[in-house]
């Protein structure tokens, strides 16, 4: 009868009350990550071509989808309410997603602020008429 120490099951054991969180790179984006947020009313913004149609975080918040092309984040900061992600653009100007976003209402809404350059819209995961 062997008796070897299990030394390598017992470190999987312990993350198995919270395995669901396991593979979420970010646990701050875990409550909107795989929806897709839809801009509310994006016309009515002052330049509307500085916020997306829509975007998503996918499901293991490794990545944002926005307009159609994904872009790998990098860090994510959460300071004064807003939700800040930093990632890769991949163009060849090298230039850095910065994106913004709050909650708006209540957790149990699914609303959200995107705050670009001061200026602000709103999404929610009802895609609008």
């Amino acid at each position: 009868m062997e008796s070897e120490p299990s030394s390598e099951s017992s470190s999987e054991s312990t993350s198995s009350a919270s395995s669901y969180q396991s593979n979420v790179r970010f646990p701050e984006l875990q409550a909107y990550a795989g929806k897709t947020y839809y801009a509310v009313d994006r016309d009515s913004a002052e330049y509307p071509q500085m916020f997306p149609t829509s975007f998503t975080i996918t499901s293991d918040t490794e990545a944002l989808n926005v307009d159609g092309k994904q872009e790998l984040i990098r860090n994510v900061t959460s300071d004064s309410g807003f939700i800040a992600l930093t990632g890769e653009m991949g163009h060849s100007m090298g230039t850095t997603l910065s994106f913004e976003f709050r909650p708006l209402g209540g957790s149990d809404s699914d609303a959200v602020e995107v705050l670009n350059q001061g200026q602000r819209l709103a999404y929610s995961t009802t895609m609008p008429e």
